[in-house]
């Protein structure tokens, strides 16, 4: 019931038109990383974590596909600093939370700490041309 009441962010429309533009133009393989926070699901509901953290999953999938959310892979991390676990040369992650953005970092990735959609997708232009620039084009993660 939580990710079915849930509404987009400020500023969703501006994330959404512009990861599709890049993805049209094929400048970026969109995918979407997001965590299940697993340890505080276990933590909280000892007795049937596991049924909860399907239903998280099934959750955000759903919300995905509601709001128009339409990238080829959705990626659920254990936890948000576990979004490191998917760092790469060649990949962006753009995340709240400034020590997601860091551990990301540490592992080899780029990363954006998102404050609003304006600030983010300026970060992520600058960012794209930069790997383009030193790599070529290659995946980010949103």
């Amino acid at each position: 019931k939580f990710w079915d009441e849930m509404p987009p962010t400020n500023g969703f429309s501006i994330i959404k038109n512009t990861a599709e533009s890049y993805q049209k133009a094929g400048k970026l393989q969109i995918q979407i990383l997001t965590s299940i926070s697993a340890a505080q699901i276990k933590q909280n509901f000892p007795n049937d974590y596991q049924k909860r953290i399907g239903s998280v999953e099934v959750g955000k999938k759903n919300w995905f596909k509601r709001h128009s959310l339409d990238f080829k892979k959705i990626n659920f991390s254990s936890s948000g600093t576990d979004k490191a676990n998917w760092a790469e040369k060649n990949t962006i992650l753009i995340d709240d939370l400034q020590r997601n953005v860091d551990a990301f970092i540490s592992k080899g990735g780029e990363g954006i700490t998102y404050k609003n959609a304006n600030q983010s997708m300026r970060e992520l232009a600058t960012a794209v041309d930069i790997m383009k620039e030193t790599y070529g084009y290659s995946w980010s993660n949103i």
